[in-house]
């Protein structure tokens, strides 16, 4: 039953019989055959052919739903029991928002190497969004991100610590000797902005929106947490969502708009998949990453 579902998987990800048996080592035939064989035993189609490829019929979008849930407990108790029987590590897994500061994560890594002699990680930097669905489809065992307003379904969050957000500008910016600062003053700003699939960005929309303003304008796009930003905005006046500096010497300085007015108040968390097996890795860097942020 297992290697039925894992045919229709390989079928819904390649949306081509032909590439989903080379992809699984089987004969075009043979898989088609295979799924034939499924279909006449569930007395319903779980595909169908489209311009795109091969499409899930609403029958096959049902089946596949609960196949994915049914393939990732599978995938878990073969990973729990090698770990019983073999005391083996195994690779742990772990994703990092880019947006998460250079000092959260290494450190904990570093104690759990130097603990545990056998473990081996990886690992792997992306946007909030991809890391949510890379957690959902068990390609990461834990994630380091903001926690999302809404939590997918499935998806645990544990609070690390709360990262406030200010709107940052140059300190040459007239709207740092604007009294009674508003969003409507920010309205004909230029903004850097992380990427339209982020969390941040979104979050900065709909302030706008909320205020029946036009949406901001954004003149560089760019990946948070890595990139020189003070460099990008001295002697602009370019805007920028971000944590106000400590080094006194910082060309940026946050202007005084009230939190009601644009909330980027966040909580940064650990998130892992609900009812999944938790290897002992990943119980012991979560305990490092709470210890360090106590």
């Amino acid at each position: 039953m297992i290697r039925d579902i894992e045919y229709l998987l390989a079928v819904a990800t390649h949306r081509s019989v032909g590439r989903a048996a080379e992809s699984l080592g089987l004969t075009q035939s043979a898989l088609t055959k295979a799924i034939q064989r499924l279909e006449a035993q569930m007395g319903a189609a779980m595909f169908e052919r489209t311009g795109r490829g091969m499409e899930p019929t609403l029958a096959g979008k049902a089946f596949l739903a609960r196949a994915s849930n049914i393939q990732l407990e599978y995938d878990d108790a073969i990973r729990e029991i090698r770990a019983i029987t073999s005391g083996s590590q195994g690779v742990l897994r772990v994703g990092c928002a880019r947006s998460i500061p250079n000092t959260v994560l290494p450190e904990p890594c570093r104690r759990l190497i130097l603990e545990r002699p056998a473990a081996r990680l990886e690992l792997i930097e992306r946007h909030a969004t991809e890391l949510l669905d890379m957690l959902a489809s068990g390609k990461l065992d834990i994630a380091v991100m903001p926690i999302p307003a809404v939590c997918n379904e499935g998806i645990s969050a544990t609070v690390l610590y709360e990262a406030p957000l200010q709107v940052l500008a140059d300190v040459s910016h007239p709207l740092h000797v604007r009294r009674g600062l508003r969003l409507s003053d920010l309205a004909g700003e230029e903004w850097i902005l992380p990427p339209p699939n982020s969390q941040l960005h979104g979050e900065v929309l709909q302030a706008f929106r909320a205020q029946r303003l036009d949406a901001p304008r954004v003149r560089i796009t760019i990946d948070f947490g890595r990139p020189p930003i003070p460099q990008l905005v001295r002697g602009t006046r370019l805007l920028c969502p971000g944590r106000a500096a400590d080094d006194p010497a910082s060309p940026l300085m946050p202007l005084s708009l009230p939190e009601e007015q644009l909330n980027l108040r966040r909580k940064v968390g650990i998130l892992t998949r609900s009812g999944a097996y938790i290897p002992p890795l990943v119980q012991r860097l979560a305990e490092l990453l709470l210890a360090q942020a106590a």
